[in-house]
């Protein structure tokens, strides 16, 4: 019989190898281009350059964090916006495009936001993936966060979606148990 240390143990490399397997991946950066910036909201506000990169992870602070994408025409397989983690207070994503089908559209799906029903969003357990919308050709994220504010954004296909959640919800299982 295993001591409670050692199943612990196994329980926390179980999940550690699952959410390796969970986790979305980018499509080729030829494609979409992800970057971030630092928006420090003190009695003088700055903004940091501009980063490149799906994560950023500013730690606890006051400032708002941005993040943005631009999606090529052809990057196939963009389906949906694989969010985490999902516990800020504020996030805010918009999607603009320039066809006629998209003009702007937006999400409010922070902690301190009321909770949207839709079906363009789905929620798993520690993240949200949300549809991008045909035509969008830019997404821009807010984040702010009483906590340790920080963010990584993937780019899922329709087909991955299904192993996503799943996995996403057997990882959770298990820290439960």
């Amino acid at each position: 019989m295993l001591t409670r240390s050692l199943r612990l143990t196994l329980i926390t490399v179980l999940v550690l190898v699952l959410s390796s397997l969970t986790s979305a991946s980018l499509l080729p950066s030829s494609n979409i281009h992800t970057e971030w910036r630092e928006i420090n909201l003190s009695s003088e506000p700055t903004e940091s350059e501009w980063q490149t990169g799906n994560f950023a992870n500013l730690g606890f602070t006051n400032s708002k964090l941005e993040m943005r994408t631009v999606i090529q025409p052809d990057a196939s397989g963009a389906d949906y916006i694989e969010i985490t983690p999902i516990y800020l207070d504020k996030l805010e994503i918009r999607f603009d495009g320039v066809s006629n089908e998209i003009s702007s559209t937006r999400y409010s799906l922070g902690d301190r936001e009321d909770s949207i029903e839709t079906s363009s969003v789905i929620r798993a357990p520690s993240r949200a993936y949300v549809s991008i919308p045909h035509g969008t050709q830019e997404i821009e994220f807010t984040a702010s966060s009483t906590s340790n504010l920080r963010l990584r954004v993937n780019y899922v296909s329709s087909e991955d979606l299904p192993r996503l959640t799943q996995s996403s919800a057997f990882s959770a299982s298990l820290l439960v148990t």
